[in-house]
C-alpha cells in the first residue's frame, strides 16, 4: 500500500526489526511531504512520523471498546481514549481527538488516567 491509502488505525509492521504499530490521525499532514505517516508502535505513546517504504501493512486494527475492560467506572484505571459518542462507546486511540485526550488526562481534574501502550487487545484490562 502507499502512503496515500494508509488510514488511521491501519495496523503497521517495521520492517527494520518487525515492531509493530498502529497509524493514527494525522493533524499535521497537509505540512508533511508525501510519503510518511504517524504511527503509534507498540509499547509507545507519543507516534513517530516514518517513510510509507519502512513499514508494510498487515491490516486493519478494530478495536472495540467493552464498558469493563475498558475501565469505565474505575477511576484512574479507566483508558483515557474510551469515549462515549451518541449513547455508544468509541475507541478514540487513533483519531484526530487522541493528543487532546492524553494532554485532558494529564490534568488533576481527570478521572480516567491509563494511557495503554499495548495494542487492542491486550491494552484493555481483565474482567471482573
Amino acid at each position: 500500500m502507499t502512503g496515500g491509502n494508509m488510514n488511521s488505525k491501519t495496523i503497521v509492521r517495521r520492517k527494520s526489526d518487525g515492531l509493530q504499530g498502529v497509524v493514527c490521525f494525522d493533524e499535521e499532514k497537509r505540512q508533511r511531504p508525501e510519503g510518511v505517516v504517524t504511527v503509534v508502535y507498540e509499547g509507545r505513546s507519543s507516534v513517530d512520523v516514518v517513510k510509507v517504504d519502512e513499514v508494510e501493512e498487515i491490516g486493519q486494527e478494530n478495536a472495540v471498546p467493552c464498558f469493563n475492560k475498558c475501565g469505565a467506572g474505575r477511576g484512574a484505571s479507566c483508558c483515557i481514549f474510551l469515549v462515549g459518542e451518541a449513547g455508544d462507546l468509541k475507541c478514540a486511540r487513533h483519531s484526530e481527538f487522541r493528543q487532546i485526550l492524553i494532554a485532558r488526562s494529564r490534568k488533576p481534574s481527570s478521572h480516567a488516567k491509563r494511557l495503554p501502550v499495548e495494542m487492542y487487545p491486550n491494552c484493555q484490562l481483565p474482567t471482573r
